[in-house]
Order: C-alpha cells, then structure tokens, then sequence
C-alpha cells in the first residue's frame, strides 16, 4: 500500500505529498534517467513502457489514447501477481509526472482488477482521483491533454546517449515473445499437477487449443517444443537440487522414472545419474 496522506490544504493546481521524498533521484537507474530526460510526458512514458522490461520483466504495460483520456494500461503480467506491486508502480508514475511535467499534472482515475485491501481512503487522499477496486482492468487513468506537457527535466543530448545504452541492455535482457513465456510460467506449476495439455494450457491464457498453437507458431515455437524446454531446464534444476529421480520423474509429467531416463538422454547426451555425477564435485 502507498503510504501518506495529502495534506488537507493545498493548491489545486499542483497538490504536494509526502511520497515526494519516498525516493532519491536515480532509484530506477537508466529507466528513470531516459525518462527524465525526454522533452514531453507522452515522450517520457513511451520510453517508460519501451524499457519497462529492464525493471520488471514479469508485466507489459501499453500506453492507450481513447478519445480525450490516455492510459497506462497492463496488457499482459505474471499468472501470481503481487497486487501491491501495480498500486506502487502508479504512485511512482504519478509522482514524477507531477514533479517533472511543466504543466500540472491530474489523475482522472486508477483502476486495479485486483480487491480492495482495506480502507481506500487513503489511496484516494494520495493519488487525489478517484481509486475503483476490482476494475475491468489495471490502469491509471489522465486527460490526454496532459501528455503535450513538456519535461522540466529535459535533455535531448542526453536522451539520445542514454536510449542508445538502455537499447544495448534491452538486447542483453533474455526476453521470450509473450505467449511463449506465458506458457511457459504455466507449464512450470502444470507439470506438478499434471495438468501440462495444450488444452488446460490454453484456457488458463484465454485461448482455444487451436489458437494458442497458432500464436506459438507465430513465435517460431510449438507447444511440445516449449513442453519439452520447461521439462528439460527443471530437470536439471531438480537433479541439482538432489531430489530422487523419482520424484523428478513424477514432478515433470513422466509416467515412470523409465520415460524420465529416455527423455533426460535425448535432451542432453547423458543419463540423469551421469549429469548429477558431474555435478556432485560443484
């Protein structure tokens, strides 16, 4: 929860915050640094959302325009989300687009799909908008208008420097295309439940069968193939763990340790027993 509350008397035009000070300049290293340094608001979030991933990999975030409302909305996050996680996320963007933007900056709403942990009060005192628990969506809300409003911060020499470093972290940054990696986060627990179908997959994405391969196809993969990949990086984990093979085998969807013993070779050259020897020395 955002901690804080908005003093009761305070200009209109530019309301003030404890949160101000919650965090030095610099605390979301290069990200913050772009950001900072574009000439505009819509500028600034552009690159918020471009490079969102070097923060956090686990959430997509679109930067919407309906009409005379824009939003930054999430289009796409972990199947065990932290809620809290996306009511900090709009506090620090609201926040620095209320310290750095030229003109003054108003919420018209925040919406998160996730309950209401308690008294709302507060977050409504903060964000000085109304707050909706339990939204169609997760997003923040703001007049379109707002994102012409120029940076105090800007630096165009700076930016082309800075975008040109966070480019090359982004390229370092192991991403999968996004329905692969959905995929893949569901297998994980899938397999210890049995439950690792293309069709049990697809519905917990939303999908049909059909279409969920259509997409992976478009991503240059198939189902069995990301099946196969989970299957192998968790074997080796649970091998360097120590769990019994066994157990592995059962964990990882096999209908006997057999079928483990034949797949574990064809993934890697090696028996189960043979890559946990090699690595009992480390």
């Amino acid at each position: 929860m955002v901690r804080g509350h908005a003093p009761r008397e305070r200009s209109p035009a530019r309301p003030r915050h404890r949160a101000r000070h919650a965090t030095p300049p610099g605390a979301f290293g290069i990200v913050e640094y772009v950001c900072r340094a574009a000439p505009t608001l819509r500028d600034a979030l552009r690159q918020w959302v471009r490079y969102l991933n070097l923060l956090d990999d686990a959430v997509e975030v679109g930067l919407v325009i309906e009409g005379e409302r824009a939003a930054l909305r999430v289009v796409r996050e972990s199947e065990a989300p932290a809620p809290a996680s996306h009511e900090l996320r709009w506090a620090l963007v609201a926040k620095y687009a209320r310290e750095l933007s030229a003109a003054p900056f108003r919420l018209l709403a925040v919406e998160l799909a996730h309950p209401a942990p308690g008294d709302v009060a507060p977050y409504r005192a903060w964000f000085d908008a109304p707050v909706v628990f339990g939204a169609e969506r997760t997003q923040l809300v703001f007049p379109v208008a707002a994102l012409a409003s120029s940076l105090v911060s800007s630096d165009p020499a700076l930016l082309a420097i800075l975008a040109r470093a966070a480019d090359e972290l982004a390229k370092k940054t192991p991403t999968d295309p996004l329905i692969t990696a959905q995929v893949k986060r569901l297998l994980q627990e899938a397999l210890r439940t049995d439950d690792a179908s293309v069709e049990v997959v697809a519905r917990r994405v939303g999908l049909t069968a059909r279409s969920l391969q259509r997409r992976l196809t478009d991503e240059g993969t198939t189902f069995a193939a990301v099946r196969e990949d989970v299957r192998r990086d968790l074997a080796r984990r649970y091998l360097a763990h120590g769990l019994p093979i066994a157990d592995i085998s059962f964990l990882l969807g096999f209908s006997e340790p057999s079928a483990f013993f034949r797949a574990f070779k064809r993934w890697t050259g090696e028996t189960p027993l043979a890559h946990r020897a090699r690595l009992a020395p480390a």
